[in-house]
């Protein structure tokens, strides 16, 4: 049985193959018109600087994505959002992209797709790509619906998204990622047939391409924007009872008796009042009966001005990721479906793969320009890694009893805590 190499090559995107013929029954390759199977279009300089380039965004990847790792690991406040287990997924996702699958794509690009890492890597190599990008979307997927659960139900939110429930939604995306990538690695064999081991491509199968397109993009983004559309009219609605001096709230029972509806109105002295539309009836106010009551009107608008910024931000993140990835998908649904519409395909398809990639380095920084306590916890750990300051306890009379290093910051430190 004999595979045309260079006719599956020319599908996806590698541009034109010297013509390649894999004898299976007798196990060695024929290559006719040169020795190699590729003819290297890159020359030495164009390499290096290519190179300098790609190395760039891989390390841009891996140093963002574990920035973002070490700052809701080591800062109390960002921990304490649930919210924020999501991000740490999806910068494990990202990880993933830039620590073990752009290396290896840096690799082939260098070598105009000559492949010399054997099957068992290409076949990793697939099913990681396949995984980073899977569990990026679907986290992002998960964080659209943390994101309208806190925004329409932010009364019964705490409750319904505790960490348990955040650590489920993670198992979850990530075993629903490793079942979508690792087993199309048998399909792929099943469909292709044997491939020799100097050329590495994805599958051309045209079911194939849409099929995994689709659930892993455009069913998923399709979802992504419904949820967050249902977000900005929720939203717009808060900010106008806002506006009109009352904020209508669910609280995300099914009780009759109080119809889960809280109605929070927002005096100017910076009290509130709850009316609650069934029997039930709350009241407070800067002149209020209870001075706890005043604190829990207070915290409720200050949590809904967090749930609303937190929306915002992790909005824009969405919004980047469809930008990056979407002329991707859009190739690889139609260069098998019609491979003479894109010109240039061994050119178009690494490039619009590489911006996919990207996207991973962008979501570091979109935390650092949209989000404070991001920005803060980057800059406690940038400003002090490797730097250790010497700190004193002083007694009444000024005398030193006590000397200690000290990496701690005064937003850690709580009452009582003796400054340096």
């Amino acid at each position: 049985m004999a595979v045309d190499v260079a006719s599956i090559a020319s599908k996806v995107g590698y541009g034109t193959l010297p013509s390649l013929t894999l004898d299976v029954n007798k196990t060695d390759l024929q290559v006719n018109g040169t020795d190699s199977p590729t003819s290297p279009s890159l020359g030495t300089a164009d390499v290096v600087v290519l190179g300098i380039v790609l190395c760039t965004c891989m390390l841009l990847i891996v140093f963002g994505n574990i920035l973002v790792i070490l700052a809701v690991y080591r800062d109390r406040s960002l921990r304490r959002s649930v919210t924020n287990y999501f991000i740490v997924s999806l910068a494990f996702a990202d990880l993933l992209i830039g620590g073990l699958v752009v290396p290896i794509s840096i690799i082939d690009t260098l070598n105009n797709g000559y492949w010399f890492l054997g099957r068992a890597i290409c076949d990793l190599w697939h099913a990681l790509d396949i995984l980073g990008c899977t569990a990026s979307i679907l986290n992002l997927c998960v964080i659209s619906l943390d994101r309208f659960w806190a925004v329409t139900h932010p009364l019964s939110y705490p409750r319904r998204m505790t960490r348990k429930v955040a650590l489920i939604f993670i198992v979850l995306v990530w075993c629903c990622s490793a079942f979508i990538s690792f087993p199309c690695i048998a399909w792929w064999h099943a469909m292709e047939g044997p491939m020799p081991d100097n050329v590495c491509i994805f599958p051309s199968d045209a079911f194939y391409l849409v099929l995994s397109s689709c659930v892993s993009f455009y069913v998923p983004s399709i979802i992504m924007l419904f949820m967050y559309f249902r977000i900005y009219r929720a939203a717009a609605a808060q900010m106008r009872h806002i506006r009109s001096g009352t904020k209508l709230v669910s609280t995300g029972k099914n009780n009759p008796e109080s119809n889960g509806t809280v109605s929070l109105r927002i005096h100017r002295g910076g009290g509130a009042s709850y009316n609650g539309s069934g029997n039930k009836r709350y009241s407070v106010a800067t002149d209020s009966r209870t001075h706890a009551n005043q604190i829990m009107g207070r915290r409720l608008l200050s949590r809904m001005n967090r749930e609303h910024k937190a929306a915002k931000t992790l909005g824009i993140v969405v919004g980047v990721f469809v930008v990056c990835w979407l002329p991707f998908f859009v190739v690889n649904v139609a260069s098998p479906l019609c491979p003479t519409c894109i010109s240039s395909p061994h050119i178009v398809i690494p490039l619009l793969t590489w911006l996919g990639y990207i996207n991973s380095a962008l979501n570091p920084a979109i935390y650092a320009f949209t989000n404070k306590s991001f920005k803060r916890a980057y800059k406690k750990i940038l400003c002090r890694c490797g730097r250790r300051q010497k700190g004193h306890f002083l007694t009444r009379d000024g005398t030193t009893f006590m000397s200690i290093d000290s990496t701690y910051s005064m937003a850690d430190m709580g009452p009582g805590t003796p400054s340096p």
